[in-house]
């Protein structure tokens, strides 16, 4: 399946349930088929992952899935497990199980694992990334899996943010991740003003899959993109990208509705 449509994965203000729910219609009648719900604001999936959410909350999420699902939608959920790598062991591997379980009791059928904006200067990193993976996959009932590297570009800010990349990381991730799995990757910078099909030959040799493309844009989170508006229909981006991912999923702006004009883009471009 080729996967189109949101990441919810900025930082800041969050949407709004309602918001959240208008976008479903929206994505049926553009064609797009996803919706990955990862905000990093949400402490549930992220610094205190193994954590249940509130009975409300949970709620809206359930109500969420199947809202999603009823429009013939994906949905799904990415969970960020802070770290989880640097130590793995008996009771991290029970707490993860029983957030797996918990995300299968919300009815969706998408899963992303998320390692962006960690920590990532450890040695035997991808190898600990596809221990957990391997785990997530015997475990986890979603139907769709994906994952994001701890350095998903080539860009360097990644790594004077996260630390030095460990030499053979991606051809590693590669060779230890499941084919099944689908890799995510930002394009040749965190926010690529423009992605043609060309920029993926490198990743997708290294990686040994075609990459499934999470596009930071429209997304405003930032110190200095915060001061913008970002309404143009996706710039920059080659017709040809069918072709060379495996999926294309677009991180809107804090301001949902305004996002629908720019993710009107991802629905013109296939």
């Amino acid at each position: 399946m080729f996967i189109t449509g949101i990441v919810e994965g900025f930082y800041g203000r969050q949407w709004s349930w309602q918001a959240r729910r208008d976008y479903a219609p929206l994505l049926a009648r553009w064609g797009l088929n996803s919706y990955l719900y990862c905000p990093k604001g949400d402490v549930h999936l992220r610094r205190q992952w193994w954590q249940p959410w509130p009975q409300a909350e949970q709620q809206e999420l359930a109500g969420l899935a199947r809202h999603y699902r009823a429009a013939g939608l994906n949905f799904g959920v990415g969970l960020s497990p802070y770290a989880l790598y640097q130590h793995y062991g008996g009771q991290e591997r029970r707490r993860l199980r029983e957030k797996l379980a918990r995300l299968d009791d919300l009815g969706g059928n998408l899963l992303a694992i998320l390692f962006d904006d960690m920590p990532g200067a450890c040695r035997d990193l991808a190898e600990r990334q596809v221990e957990i993976l391997e785990d997530v996959r015997q475990w986890s009932g979603a139907e769709h899996l994906l994952m994001c590297p701890t350095y998903y570009s080539y860009d360097p800010q990644l790594q004077s943010y996260f630390g030095k990349m460990p030499e053979h990381y991606w051809e590693a991730l590669g060779a230890g991740v499941s084919a099944e799995i689908a890799i995510m990757w930002t394009g040749n910078e965190v926010c690529a003003k423009t992605v043609a099909a060309s920029d993926l030959t490198g990743i997708t040799a290294l990686l040994g899959r075609a990459p499934l493309l999470w596009d930071n844009y429209p997304v405003n989170d930032g110190a200095k993109a915060s001061q913008f508006l970002h309404l143009e229909p996706l710039p920059g981006r080659d017709s040809g990208l069918r072709q060379a991912l495996s999926g294309h999923l677009c991180n809107p702006m804090n301001q949902a509705y305004l996002s629908a004009y720019p993710l009107a883009g991802l629905a013109r471009l296939y």
